[in-house]
C-alpha cells in the first residue's frame, strides 16, 4: 500500500493532473437505488401479520449497506496513487563567462519526482524561447540525458548535464524544455551564459629610433601591449626578427605573462648599431588572442665614427685574494672598430693614494706595443693583482689614443683578505659537577671574523687537569668569513676537588693559536631515605597495605635513581605501587617517592630488601620490609528460629507478624544484602521492615531482626522460603515457611 503523501483537491479531475478522484464524507447514497436489493422481487405487499417482521430485518440490511458504501470510498481513495511531480534542482543554469570558440563547465539539472507514481519525461529539448538578441540555442548542448532513457520512481531522480561553447560574443541565453507526464509539463529551466574573447593592441606599431652612432646604444623606448577584449591574454614569446644585433630587449614586462581585460604590459627596447647605415628589424610577438604572430617594428639609422676604440669589458675585478698572493693575469682586448687608423699615445696605471707602495697591480703590454692599430684589429693587455693589505684596492687602466679627448679609464678593483679568528667566551667554568656522573658540557664558539677563510688545524687540551676535560668540534674544519664552529667541552670529574686546565685551538690566522682557560669543582652525590625499614606488621591475607619511603640526595651533586628492585623471599606479596625515582635526576635537597604494598595470600611472616641503584655509588642501597600475614575475620549467619509457621488463616485475612532474628556467630562483620520471598508460594508471605533493614553490618556476637506476615491467598497447606544473601560461608541461606489457609464460611 503506498505511503500516505500530500493529494491534490477532492474532485479535480482534469487531465493535467491524471487524478481519479472519489467524493468521501458527502453523506449516506441516495437508498433509492438499493431498495430493490434490500426487499427482493417480491411482487406484491405482504400480509398485515407479516410485515412487522420484515420491515426489521430490511432495517438492518439498509443500515450495514449505508455504513459499507462511504468506507469502501474510503479505502478507494487511498489506494489510488496521485500523479508524478516534476521538482527541478533550479530555475536557472548560469554558465559564466565562456571563451568564445571553448568548452565551458558542465552544469548538471537534477529532476527529482515528489508525486506518488513514475514520472516519465520524453523529450528533453534546447530551444530559444524569443528571437531576441542573444537567443543561441546552438551554443548550448545536452551532454549527458539521465532523465529521457526510462521512468523515474517516486521520492527518486535522474540527471541531464549541459555544457555551453559561445560561438559569439555577448549574452547568449536559450531554455531547456522537459515534457513529460508530470503535473504542469511541460517544464522549462533558462539557460544562460557570456561569449568573451581577448583583443590584443600594440602601440605603437613602429619604434623609430632615428639617428644613432654605430657602437654606441639609445635610449629604451617602450612598446605597449594592452587587453581590450573581455577574456584574459597570455602572451607568449617577444622575439627580434630581422637585424638582431643593432636592436636589444632590455625589460621585458610581457613574455608569458597572462593579461586580465583592461589591463597592460610594456616592453623596452634599445639601438645599439654595429654598422652604419638604414637598420631595421621587428618584434615578433606570440599571443593565444590571435593564430598567427602579430608584429611591430624597430627602424633606426646608424652613424659611422672613424677610429672607434672598443674595449671587451669596461671593468676589471679580481676579487676576493689573500695578503701576499699574486692573481693570475686578467687580459684585456682593444679594438678598433672605427674606419680609419687608431693611435695608441700610452698605456699606464692610475695609482691612487690608499695603495702600498710598489702598487697592488701590475701591467704588461705585450700585444699592444705597436703603436697603431688598424681598422678591425685588436691587442690585448695583461693585468694582475697583488694585494700587499687587508680590505678593498682600487686603480684604472688608461689608455690614451686617437679615437678619445681624454684617455680612457678601465677601473681595476680587488679586495686583499686575511684570516681573523675570535673566541667566546675567553674562558669556561663548569661549576661543581658530580663525580661518576656523565658530565657537564659547555659549548665555545669559534668565528672566523676576518676576510680571509679560517682554517682550524686542531683541538687539544693542556695542563695538570687534562684528564678531567675533553673537546669534540672543529678541528680540521675551513670557516668562511663570517661563519663559525662549536667546540663541545665536557667536564668529568675523576676526584673531588677543584680542576684547572686550558683548551688550545691552532689555526690559521695571526698568532696561530688561541688558549682558552677551563676549571671546575668535582663534588659528589649522597643518597638518604626518610625510613632505615619498612614495617607492615600484621596484615590480613586478601587485603593490602602500603607503606611510602622518601629518598632525597643529601649531596652537592645531581644525583640519578637508576633502578628499583625488591630482593629475596621469591613470591612474598610485596610489590611497588608507585615508582617516581626510577630515571630521575635529583638535585641537591630534592626527594621523590616510593610506595610499597603487601597484599599476603596466606598467613605467616615475610621480609624482603629494597635495593635502590643510583648513581652515588657502585653499590645500591638496601632498605629492610618486613610483615605478617594473618588470617582475617570470618562472619557466621543463624537464624533463630529455624523455620517459620504460621496460624491458620482464612484466605485473603491478613496474619500478625511474627520476627525472625538473624544472628551473627563468628569474628567478623555480617554483611546482609537482598532478602526475596521464594518457593511454592512466595505470594502468600510478606517480608516487613526490621532492625537488619538498612543496618549496614551485623557485628560479631550482634544480631538484628525481620517481620514476616502470613496472608493467604488460597486454601490449603501453603509453603515459601525467605531467601537472605550475606557475605558469610555459602553467600546465600534459606528459610522455610508455613501456613494453612482455610475457607470463609458460606
Amino acid at each position: 500500500m503506498p505511503s500516505k503523501r500530500t493529494r491534490p483537491p477532492i474532485g479535480d479531475t482534469s487531465p493535467e493532473r491524471n487524478l481519479l478522484d472519489l467524493p468521501l464524507g458527502g453523506g449516506a447514497p441516495d437508498p433509492a437505488p438499493l431498495e430493490p436489493m434490500i426487499r427482493g422481487p417480491a411482487e406484491s405487499e405482504p400480509p398485515p401479520a407479516s410485515r412487522g417482521p420484515r420491515r426489521r430485518r430490511g432495517g438492518w440490511l439498509w443500515l450495514v449497506l449505508a455504513l459499507a458504501f462511504p468506507l469502501g470510498a474510503l479505502v478507494g481513495y487511498f489506494l489510488h496513487s496521485g500523479p508524478p511531480i516534476a521538482v527541478l534542482s533550479t530555475d536557472l543554469l548560469d554558465f559564466g563567462d565562456v571563451r568564445r570558440g571553448a568548452a565551458g563547465r558542465e552544469l548538471t539539472l537534477r529532476v527529482s519526482n515528489q508525486g506518488e507514481s513514475d514520472l516519465r519525461i520524453n523529450a528533453v529539448v534546447v530551444s530559444s524561447e524569443t528571437p531576441n538578441p542573444g537567443e543561441a540555442a546552438e551554443d548550448f548542448r545536452v551532454v549527458a540525458d539521465g532523465c529521457a532513457t526510462g521512468e523515474v520512481a517516486p521520492q527518486a531522480e535522474c540527471e541531464v548535464r549541459l555544457a555551453f561553447a559561445p560561438s559569439a560574443l555577448g549574452v547568449r541565453r536559450a531554455q531547456i524544455r522537459l515534457a513529460g507526464n508530470a503535473l504542469g509539463s511541460p517544464s522549462t529551466v533558462p539557460l544562460y551564459g557570456v561569449g568573451v574573447a581577448p583583443e590584443l593592441a600594440i602601440e605603437p606599431r613602429t619604434l623609430d629610433f632615428r639617428r644613432q652612432t654605430v657602437g654606441t646604444s639609445s635610449q629604451p623606448v617602450s612598446l605597449r601591449l594592452d587587453n581590450r577584449g573581455t577574456a584574459p591574454v597570455r602572451l607568449g614569446r617577444l622575439e627580434i626578427v630581422g637585424a638582431t644585433g643593432d636592436f636589444r630587449l632590455v625589460a621585458d614586462g610581457c613574455s608569458a605573462k597572462s593579461l586580465a581585460p583592461g589591463d597592460r604590459c610594456s616592453a623596452r627596447y634599445v639601438f645599439a648599431p654595429k654598422e652604419a647605415g638604414q637598420r631595421d628589424a621587428s618584434v615578433r610577438i606570440e599571443s593565444d588572442a590571435t593564430a598567427d604572430p602579430v608584429t611591430a617594428s624597430l627602424s633606426g639609422f646608424a652613424v659611422a665614427r672613424r677610429p672607434v676604440l672598443r674595449l671587451d669589458t669596461d671593468r676589471l675585478d679580481f676579487g676576493r685574494l689573500p695578503v701576499g698572493r699574486t692573481s693570475s693575469a686578467r687580459g684585456v682586448t682593444l679594438a678598433n672598430d672605427g674606419n680609419g687608423p687608431l693611435r695608441l699615445r700610452g698605456l699606464r696605471l692610475e695609482q691612487p693614494g690608499d695603495v702600498a707602495a710598489g702598487g697592488a697591480f701590475e701591467l704588461s703590454v705585450p700585444s699592444c706595443a705597436r703603436g697603431e692599430l688598424s681598422p678591425g684589429a685588436e691587442c690585448e693587455v695583461e693585468v694582475r693583482f697583488l694585494p700587499a693589505a687587508e680590505g678593498d684596492a682600487r686603480s684604472a687602466l688608461l689608455l690614451d689614443s686617437s679615437a678619445t679627448k681624454e684617455p680612457y679609464r678601465l677601473a681595476l678593483t680587488g679586495i686583499g683578505t686575511a684570516a681573523h679568528a675570535a673566541i667566546e667566551p675567553p674562558r669556561l667554568s663548569f661549576g661543581e659537577v658530580g663525580l661518576g656522573n656523565s658530565g657537564s658540557i659547555r659549548e665555545l664558539r669559534v668565528s672566523s671574523s676576518g676576510s680571509a677563510d679560517l682554517a682550524i688545524e686542531k683541538v687539544e687540551m693542556v695542563g695538570a687537569d687534562a684528564g678531567s676535560f675533553s673537546a669534540s668540534g672543529c678541528a680540521g674544519q675551513r670557516l668562511v668569513p663570517g661563519a663559525d664552529c662549536v667546540v663541545q667541552v665536557r667536564f668529568q670529574p675523576q676526584r673531588a676537588g677543584p680542576h684547572r686546565t686550558d683548551l688550545r685551538i691552532r689555526h690559521s690566522a695571526d698568532g696561530g693559536r688561541h688558549q682558552v682557560p677551563l676549571n671546575g669543582l668535582g663534588v659528589t652525590a649522597r643518597l638518604s631515605v626518610d625510613q632505615s625499614q619498612l614495617a607492615f606488621g600484621e596484615v590480613e591475607t586478601g587485603s593490602a597495605a602500603r607503606r611510602r619511603l622518601t629518598v632525597s640526595n643529601a649531596g652537592r651533586a645531581d644525583l640519578t635513581v637508576t633502578r628499583l628492585r625488591l630482593t629475596g623471599g621469591g613470591d612474598s606479596g610485596f610489590w611497588l605501587d608507585v615508582d617516581r625515582c626510577t630515571g630521575t635526576t635529583l638535585r641537591p635537597a630534592a626527594s621523590c617517592q616510593i610506595v610499597v604494598v603487601f597484599e599476603p595470600d596466606a598467613a605467616g611472616a615475610r621480609s624482603v630488601r629494597l635495593a635502590i641503584e643510583h648513581s652515588a655509588a657502585r653499590r645500591p642501597r638496601e632498605v629492610p620490609v618486613s610483615a605478617t600475614g594473618i588470617a582475617p575475620p570470618v562472619p557466621e549467619i543463624r537464624f533463630e528460629p529455624g523455620g517459620l509457621g504460621f496460624p491458620d488463616r482464612r484466605v485473603g485475612e491478613r496474619g500478625v507478624i511474627q520476627t525472625l532474628r538473624i544472628h551473627n556467630l563468628g569474628t567478623g562483620r555480617l554483611i546482609l544484602g537482598e532478602i526475596r520471598l521464594e518457593g511454592e508460594h512466595p505470594r502468600d508471605f510478606e517480608v516487613v521492615a526490621g532492625t537488619c533493614d538498612g543496618a549496614p553490618f551485623v557485628a560479631p556476637g550482634s544480631s538484628c531482626t525481620v517481620g514476616l506476615r502470613f496472608t493467604p491467598t488460597a486454601g490449603g497447606d501453603r509453603k515459601g522460603l525467605i531467601v537472605v544473601r550475606h557475605n558469610a560461608a555459602g553467600r546465600t541461606s534459606r528459610l522455610e515457611l508455613a501456613g494453612w489457609g482455610t475457607s470463609p464460611p458460606p
